[in-house]
């Protein structure tokens, strides 16, 4: 039992589940270190590469943003000033 909540431990670090597994062996579970590295690089690419496709949004949304703060802060400032007792 603990073999196998080591096993599903380790496939959960990797983000594998274990129908994914071309093979499995009784031994212990060793991927080779270039695996690890190669999925490390594939992962940290595809990440900065949908950053950078999320940043044309992000720039022609962001005076939506800014007018829409704004217009919520002056909302605040007038309501406020609507209750304040005189």
């Amino acid at each position: 039992m603990r073999a196998l909540r080591s096993y599903t431990t380790y496939l959960a670090a990797l983000g594998l589940i274990d129908h994914q597994l071309l093979s499995l062996t009784t031994r212990k579970i060793h991927f080779p270190i270039i695996f690890l590295l190669a999925e490390l690089i594939y992962r940290a690419t595809k990440l900065v590469t949908l950053g950078v496709c999320t940043l044309a949004g992000s720039v022609l949304f962001a005076p939506i943003f800014v007018v829409n703060f704004l217009c919520y802060k002056a909302q605040d400032v007038r309501i406020r000033d609507e209750t304040r007792p005189v």
